[in-house]
């Protein structure tokens, strides 16, 4: 059986016309890549490694400016080993874990910020809402599960922001993922020097 010893380079390739061809449940991922890759093992069982750069990269609403990634896999694996946005203000890294099985595509995510600005994410909504956005946040987010059923956890945490013209102090929102929902049940904020709980709930699938 023949052995592979091949490096690939590529630049602005589209992130999701090739998801989109070829692993449909991951088609919410879009942006341009420009990577390597070396690809070894064999015809029937290659395997292969790089790194990689998405400018922009998008899920869903979700939009990050650059993103650079290392990564490894085989054709039922996928590995990302460390994924770090390059933001004008506070780190956001992750890693992740996809996996083939019989009845699909299943996954294990890890992702952590800290003190991000939030006018970094401001920059591509609305004008009218991006005026009453401010402050840092940080959070966490773990979960695994099947791709289209995938169910985490995690808390997001801020001293100071300003949404929608509203100003909050000490935030405290945990929050989890299940049935394409993200549902805080327990947030706790000071707002005008008083107390405030509450919950959201948010539709993924939008």
């Amino acid at each position: 059986e023949s052995k592979l010893n091949i490096r690939l380079d590529s630049d602005k390739i589209n992130v999701y016309e090739a998801l989109r061809k070829h692993m449909s449940s991951l088609r919410g991922i879009q942006g341009l890549v420009k990577g390597s890759c070396t690809i070894t093992g064999t015809v029937l069982k290659p395997a292969y490694n790089g790194t990689a750069t998405l400018a922009p990269f998008r899920y869903r609403g979700f939009l990050l400016p650059m993103v650079d990634a290392t990564f490894d896999g085989t054709m039922t694996k996928f590995h990302l080993s460390n994924a770090t946005a390059k933001l004008r203000e506070g780190s956001i890294t992750g890693k992740a874990l996809l996996q083939k099985k019989n009845d699909g595509w299943y996954s294990d995510l890890n992702i952590t910020g800290s003190e991000v600005d939030l006018k970094q994410f401001g920059a591509y909504l609305p004008e009218g809402f991006r005026e009453r956005l401010g402050g840092h946040t940080s959070f966490t987010v773990s979960g695994n599960g099947r791709l289209d059923k995938f169910e985490g956890k995690g808390s997001v945490e801020s001293r100071w922001l300003r949404f929608m013209g509203v100003q909050l102090k000490h935030l405290r929102a945990p929050f989890y993922i299940a049935d394409g929902y993200a549902i805080m049940e327990d947030v706790n904020a000071e707002m005008n020097g008083g107390k405030l709980k509450g919950g959201a709930a948010s539709d993924l699938t939008k």
